[in-house]
C-alpha cells in the first residue's frame, strides 16, 4: 500500500482522488463520500486529469488520456496472481535481464542459476522495499559474486542460483541477502581505498 501512495504523492493526486477517476471512469456516483467535492475536483481538472463532455448538455465529466493512464497505473498496484505485474514491471524488466544473464546457464542442483524473471520480479519489490541500493550498484555486486564464484575454467563454484543470490530463507526461517551483502562490500572498498570515482569504478563490463 505505501508504494501506491507515494505513486499518488509523487503526480499530486490524493487518495479521494483517485477514487473519483475511478468513479468517473466506471460512472458510478461519488459526491456523497468525497468531501470537500470541489476541492478534488478542481485539482483534477488544473492536473489535466478530467474535463467536461463537449457535446453533453449536462456537463458530465470525462477522464483525459493522462487522467486514464494515471487511473490504470494505480490498478496494477492492486493487481496479484500469475503472470500480473506490478507498475514497475515495464521500468525493471531490462534490468532484471541483464542481473539474470550475469548468471551461467546450467543448475545447481535442481535449481537453475538463472531464475525465472517472475521469480526474480518479487524477489526483487522484497529487496527494493528493504534496501535502498541503485540497479548500478546492484548489477555491479552481481557481476563481483558470479566472478567470485567461477573457477579457473569458467565454470560455477559453489554458486547461488540468481534468485537465491537475492534472497533465501534459512532453516530457521531467517532471510539472506547475499545481493545487499556485497552492495555493501563494493562501498566498503570503495570508502576503505579513497576512491573518488563513486561506484562507476566497478562498471566495466556492465553496459547501462
Amino acid at each position: 500500500m505505501t508504494h501506491l501512495f507515494n505513486f499518488l504523492a509523487e503526480r499530486g493526486v490524493t487518495p479521494n482522488g483517485l477514487y473519483i477517476l475511478h468513479s468517473i471512469h466506471t460512472k458510478i456516483g461519488f459526491s456523497e463520500y468525497v468531501l470537500p467535492l470541489r476541492t478534488e475536483t478542481d485539482k483534477l481538472y488544473n492536473a489535466g486529469m478530467i474535463q467536461q463532455k463537449e457535446s453533453d448538455p449536462l456537463h458530465q465529466r470525462e477522464l483525459t488520456e493522462t487522467g486514464l493512464k494515471l487511473l490504470h497505473d494505480a490498478e496494477k498496484f492492486f493487481i496479484k496472481g500469475k503472470g500480473k505485474f506490478t507498475t514497475h514491471h515495464d521500468e525493471w524488466t531490462p534490468m532484471i535481464e541483464m542481473f539474470r544473464m550475469t548468471f551461467p546457464t546450467g543448475s545447481v542442483g535442481n535449481t537453475t542459476y538463472r531464475t525465472n524473471v517472475r521469480d526474480l520480479y518479487d524477489r526483487f519489490v522484497w529487496f527494493f522495499d528493504n534496501y535502498n541500493y541503485p540497479w548500478e550498484l546492484v548489477l555491479a555486486a552481481t557481476k563481483e559474486y558470479v566472478k567470485s564464484k567461477t573457477d579457473i575454467y569458467g565454470k560455477p563454484s559453489y554458486m547461488k542460483s540468481a534468485g537465491h543470490f537475492i534472497r533465501k530463507q534459512e532453516i530457521d526461517k531467517t532471510l539472506v541477502c547475499m545481493l545487499a551483502d556485497y552492495c555493501d562490500k563494493i562501498l566498503e572498498q570503495e570508502q576503505s581505498n579513497g576512491e573518488s570515482e563513486g561506484i562507476f569504478k566497478f562498471f566495466q563490463g556492465v553496459e547501462l
